[in-house]
């Protein structure tokens, strides 16, 4: 997995559709904390219309919230 050191976060089902590669590991979001610091990586958002979709809009809430973390 590109992903081994990383918390999951959402995956494809890559047999909801055709053309598919990564087999059953198909990770299109993760987290991670790293040399003191927190990254994320989500694959959404490549349209304009993704970011009306409340589902998309929560968890790039939630990454933004992690990634800073607790406000002192």
């Amino acid at each position: 997995s590109p992903i081994a050191e990383a918390r999951r976060l959402l995956s494809v089902d890559e047999s909801s559709y055709e053309g598919g590669s990564m087999g059953d590991d198909h990770p299109i979001a993760w987290c991670r904390e790293f040399d003191g610091g927190r990254t994320i990586y989500t694959a959404g958002g490549h349209t304009i219309e993704s970011y009306s979709e409340p589902d998309f809009r929560r968890h790039l809430l939630g990454a933004l919230r992690w990634s800073v973390g607790p406000a002192d």
